[in-house]
């Protein structure tokens, strides 16, 4: 809490900070990993600690080295979408638009500390772990959720077949690809896709999620017979 109170004067936190400053030490606590799991609301705070985290172990202290390149702090992206929509009539910056300003922020900071580009790129690719849609990791960990489930529901039945319902071609519709012939894709326009978009290999398109699901059992039945 000294921390980021340190960083943002007028933070959304500076009662807290005040509150807890007693029970914190001086020097601030070491970092050994970073999680962004949604958007952050605070752009500034989020960004500046992050990049301090993955530069320094101790960004508030001028004894320490600003640039240590001994550290490895992860920063870990649980989600790679730019945009998304939803209820807004414009598409939104999403946590893939903060994980690029993360990114370039980190890139200007060690150019400033004269750090050689071959350098920044190693840092860059070591810190930056992105899990989500597309990436195999989560690709892996759904289709054994999706198993246990049948299996929970009935223990003689296995999945033949999955569909990917989502409203993102670049990543709905590239994450059921990359699952190969067991999945298929529905887009659906209730966010970022519009009919004019290219739609990546979705077996279908729907205009809603209820529309969806009963398009897929339709198929289903009629694949059945």
């Amino acid at each position: 809490l000294n921390y980021l109170f340190s960083i943002q004067k007028l933070s959304r936190i500076k009662k807290v900070a005040h509150a807890h400053a007693h029970a914190a030490e001086d020097k601030s606590d070491n970092f050994d990993t970073v999680v962004v799991m949604t958007d952050p609301h605070d752009w500034f705070e989020a960004l500046q600690g992050s990049v301090d985290a993955v530069v320094s172990a101790d960004p508030n202290c001028s004894e320490v080295m600003e640039f240590d390149i001994s550290r490895n702090v992860p920063v870990h992206f649980s989600n790679p979408d730019i945009f998304w929509k939803a209820a807004h009539p414009q598409p939104r910056f999403g946590q893939g638009a903060f994980r690029l300003a993360f990114e370039t922020l980190l890139r200007s900071r060690l150019s400033l500390l004269k750090a050689p580009p071959a350098l920044i790129d190693m840092v860059l690719r070591g810190s930056v772990v992105q899990w989500g849609k597309p990436s195999l990791q989560t690709l892996a960990c759904a289709e054994r959720r999706l198993n246990h489930l049948g299996n929970m529901a009935n223990k003689e039945t296995s999945l033949s077949g999955i569909w990917m319902v989502g409203d993102n071609p670049a990543s709905d519709m590239a994450f059921s690809a990359l699952g190969g012939s067991k999945w298929r894709g529905c887009l659906v326009r209730t966010g970022v896709f519009v009919d004019s978009d290219a739609q990546c290999g979705a077996a279908m398109v729907c205009d809603n999620v209820s529309d969806a699901v009963a398009q897929i059992l339709a198929t289903a039945r009629e694949e059945s017979k």
